[in-house]
């Protein structure tokens, strides 16, 4: 799940939506022809971080963290190799005899029940565009001034349109500062909202105040190399 984009208004999230209550699916298994399933268990997906796509008042998907009681990877493995020796040993057997004996029922008028981890999922929900353009910001701290050519891979890996790309880059932390002269070339820069930008004048070129108060020349804190100019 962590490769995946499972913005709002994806067809994946759309499918994913439509599987939590679907008894039956296509596929194209490898080896066989396209036909339709019957889907006895309903979907699970795992991921090693919170889901970052629930509309909020979700009520298909239940939310459980699930985690191991191990620390290091010397306990981690000891684990599994004593787990993989009891699933050897009769303990496959034991999983499909829980299964054949135990009823599982579920209603399919009642909401999935709400989990401490589903109601922090929600209220920490962040559009993944939005959440790889923070990340490029703390890899790249020093670049105070931002041109939406520095994150050409980010709009290419989610596909985002460039009518958005100002909104994705304001709800990341950004601001239009404006078109301005760098050297010998105009650019279309953003600031950091908490910065603020010192226009050239007679005697000094434009800098940037950073919110701790130091100074930083725009040849320190903007950076044409990044992305594709």
């Amino acid at each position: 799940m962590e490769e995946a984009s499972l913005a709002k208004g994806t067809a994946l999230y759309d499918e994913i939506k439509s599987y939590t209550g679907s008894d039956y699916t296509h596929t194209d298994r490898k080896y066989a022809a396209v036909g339709m399933h019957h889907t006895p268990a309903q979907l699970f997906m795992l991921s090693n971080r919170p889901p970052m796509f629930l509309e909020p008042e979700d009520r298909r998907f239940f939310v459980a963290r699930w985690q191991l009681g191990v620390v290091g990877a010397e306990e981690r493995a000891a684990y599994f190799a004593e787990y993989r020796q009891w699933l050897d040993s009769g303990g496959l057997e034991a999983i499909a005899g829980l299964f054949s004996t135990r009823e599982i029922v579920a209603d399919p008028y009642k909401n999935a029940p709400e989990t401490t981890e589903q109601i922090t999922a929600i209220e920490s929900a962040i559009d993944p565009t939005v959440a790889a353009i923070r990340d490029w910001l703390e890899e790249h701290e020093s670049v105070r001034l931002v041109t939406m050519k520095n994150l050409d891979d980010v709009w290419r890996e989610h596909g985002t349109k460039s009518n958005a790309r100002k909104h994705k880059m304001a709800e990341a932390g950004l601001q239009f500062y404006g078109r301005t002269k760098l050297g010998d070339k105009q650019y279309s820069v953003y600031q950091y909202k908490d910065d603020v930008v010192i226009a050239a004048g007679y005697g000094h070129g434009l800098s940037v105040q950073l919110a701790d108060g130091s100074h930083k020349h725009w040849r320190d804190v903007f950076f044409t190399g990044l992305g594709a100019f």
